[in-house]
Order: C-alpha cells, then structure tokens, then sequence
C-alpha cells in the first residue's frame, strides 16, 4: 500500500488522529485531533483558529507529521481557500463526528474554517 493511500485511509478511518509537531526547543510534541475526508483529500482544522499552539506549530518551520502504527507520516500542508470545498469539509466534520454535535459546532464555525488545511504526504524529492 503507497504511504499516501495509507495515509488518506487512517485519517478516514481513525476516529482521533496523532499528530506530532515541533516546539520551539526542538522536542517533538504529539496532539491527539480530529481529521475527515472530503472531495478526494485528507482535512484537518483548528477548533481554536489560527492561533492554537499545534496550528501554529504545524504551519511554521517545523511542519507536521501524522502517527500511523508508531511511525512519523511527514505530510505537506495546503491552505483550503475555497469555499465550496470548505462547505464540503464542514458536511465531512459534521457527518463523520455526528454523535458529539458539541464540539463539531467549533470545528466548522467562522473561526476554524480559515485553518483548514489539505494533508498529502511528503514526497521523497521534496523534502
């Protein structure tokens, strides 16, 4: 199986995925988040928008990695602009976490949808 069908099938499949980012002082740090699928792609968002510290993390120098099976998945991050899509991306949270409407309420309000970012995993030249 290719590391990106790998990739797209755990984010689907999982209910709460691991991710890991880097701290300033360089230590990695992993956040357990939620991710769907939507339109052909694998999406994650902050609930707590642009200023949350795995976002924050995540966009900056040290990237972002997901945890399949114990090992790091590097992954390249793609702003989500358009708003079809975003709306698709809601419809996804909305459907796949429907037994806790209270938290998806913030997974697709005003203040995570411009965090919402495409995973693809990195490819071997372009790292």
């Amino acid at each position: 199986m290719s590391v990106e069908t790998r990739l797209r099938a755990h984010l689907r499949d999982t209910e709460t995925v691991i991710i890991q980012t880097v701290r300033p002082d360089g230590s990695p740090w992993r956040t357990p988040i939620w991710a769907v699928d939507a339109d052909g792609g694998s999406y994650i968002r902050s609930s707590h928008g642009p200023a949350s510290a795995w976002y924050s993390r995540a966009t900056g120098p040290g990237g972002l990695a997901v945890i399949i099976d114990d090992e790091e998945v590097p992954v390249t991050l793609t702003p989500v602009t358009d708003e079809h899509l975003q709306d698709d991306v809601d419809l996804a949270y909305r459907t796949k976490y429907e037994a806790q409407p209270q938290f998806v309420g913030n997974l697709v309000s005003p203040t995570a949808r411009p965090t919402t970012v495409r995973l693809d995993p990195v490819r071997p030249s372009s790292r």
